[in-house]
């Protein structure tokens, strides 16, 4: 069964290469020479500040990739702009484990694409990487620059530099911006890009907005049905001898929490999926080893299953697209035991309480019109008696279920 699902695996994330869209968008590019050409760009919503991009004059035609080296800016209209420029960038880590006691940051000048958050009177420009992030003002007819803040150790406590505020004030001041506006903001783009708006005047004439795009819905709840196929091979490792049960299909519901995350064209998601699920079954096994020659093994087992995971989707079409799951498993048992009894219904050992040790689940789903689901989840085996130094109950599970999103 494994050796057939992991075949399966491979043969759908190649069916995924061969399908999964390319975002090419129409949009332009600004090279070195100010040309301004119209083209096709491979839009993937970069979660960091991008040093190159793929994109083509027509459609279908050969795909450029456009540098640091050979463009000033690119865009599409409605989502977002990025221009070049040199600034300085403080390398300041903001990583408790990491924080200096210098107050000063620390800059060092790059050439880099900042992508333009607001444009008006005022500007705001980000840059973010795996290490920082890092905003920058420019007035018109002024070099840009870059707004402090830093998290330093001072007298073994973090204390932080928060000049942005002084340089937002001082800036903007002329414009009915006072001490109030800027003295209890934080510095993240939900508080500083208000006082940006109100300087520039608070009008979509005054301020171009690439923040401002359309609101998608990000959180998902999905109500799920189910049927597993499960299996229990309980041994004991002072003994060569052990019980397999019969496979049996099993009857599941549960419910899918779900966060799209807003990059990579909402192509990745995290979920958690709690999910009852049951496994009840008798076997007997003749043996000389006991009075009567027969030991009745009991097994019941009930569970919350809390799957915690990632999934990536690939969009086939606008009403279709595909996805690929991976799932770390919490398993909360309850009124769960495996009994062993001999042929005259006496306890050959003490009833054996079921606590499960935690697995791994690879899912393959298909949605149609963000609303219903199919999906086949493979588990790999997980122990039941993971309190026991000498028992295991492997127990194996393949499950398809059918969900609707609620919304």
């Amino acid at each position: 069964m494994a050796k057939f699902f992991y075949s399966f695996i491979i043969s759908i994330l190649l069916t995924f290469s061969a399908f999964a869209q390319i975002n090419f968008e129409k949009g332009y590019v600004i090279n070195n020479n100010d040309e301004k050409l119209e083209c096709f760009i491979k839009n993937v919503e970069w979660a960091q500040n991008p040093k190159k991009i793929e994109y083509q004059l027509s459609q279908n035609s050969e795909v450029k990739t456009g540098s640091l080296e050979d463009l000033k800016s690119f865009g599409i209209e409605g989502e977002f702009k990025y221009i070049k420029e040199t600034v300085q960038i403080d390398q300041s880590s903001n990583n408790l484990a990491n924080l200096k006691k210098q107050r000063d940051p620390f800059f060092k000048e790059e050439t880099v694409f900042l992508k333009v958050m607001l444009e008006g009177k005022a500007s705001l420009y980000q840059y973010k990487d795996n290490k920082v992030l890092r905003f920058f003002l420019q007035l018109e007819g002024k070099e840009i620059e870059p707004l402090v803040y830093k998290r330093y150790k001072s007298n073994d406590k973090i204390a932080h530099n928060s000049y942005y505020k002084q340089q937002l004030y001082l800036n903007l001041r002329t414009n009915n911006i006072t001490i109030a506006d800027v003295e209890n903001i934080d510095y993240t783009l939900r508080k500083i890009k208000p006082v940006i708006q109100k300087f520039n005047g608070n009008t979509l004439s005054n301020t171009k907005d690439y923040t401002a795009k359309k609101k998608k819905n990000s959180f998902h709840i999905s109500a799920k049905l189910g049927l597993s196929n499960n299996g229990l091979h309980i041994k004991n490792s002072n003994s060569s001898k052990g019980i397999k049960f019969d496979n049996q299909i099993n009857f599941r519901v549960g419910a899918d929490f779900e966060y799209i995350l807003p990059y990579n064209k909402n192509k990745w998601g995290l979920h958690i999926e709690p999910t009852y699920q049951t496994f009840t079954g008798d076997k007997s096994q003749q043996t000389t080893d006991v009075v009567g020659r027969i030991i009745n093994y009991s097994v019941k087992y009930s569970s919350i299953e809390l799957p915690v995971g990632v999934r990536y989707y690939s969009y086939l079409n606008e009403n279709l697209k595909l996805y690929f799951g991976i799932a770390y498993i919490f398993d909360y048992s309850f009124n769960s035991e495996i009994t062993f009894k001999r042929a005259d219904s006496s306890d050959l050992y003490d009833p054996l309480k079921i606590n499960s040790r935690r697995n791994v689940a690879f899912s393959l789903g298909v949605k149609v019109s963000d609303r219903f689901i199919g999906e086949l989840k493979y588990y790999t085996n997980k122990n039941l008696l993971g309190n026991y130094l000498y028992w295991q109950a492997e127990y194996n599970s393949i499950a398809f279920t059918v969900g609707y999103t609620i919304f």
